[in-house]
């Protein structure tokens, strides 16, 4: 089974973040990421707060 570098990144990634251990690292990659995810989870409350209030607005 081949497995691209990429896909083993995020697989490492992902079960660092579920075991904990990426909250005790100050990594710069993993603080972008971080903050990324932050900002990603923003937009999308936003978004779904402006759809929301729009949906109010023309009722």
């Amino acid at each position: 089974m081949k497995l691209s570098a990429r896909a083993a990144f995020m697989a490492n990634l992902e079960a660092s973040m579920l075991s904990g251990f990426l909250a005790t690292v100050d990594d710069p990659k993993i603080n972008d990421f971080h903050k990324n995810q932050r900002r990603i989870s923003v937009f999308f409350v936003v978004l779904i707060s402006i759809g929301f209030f729009q949906a109010l607005w023309v009722n």
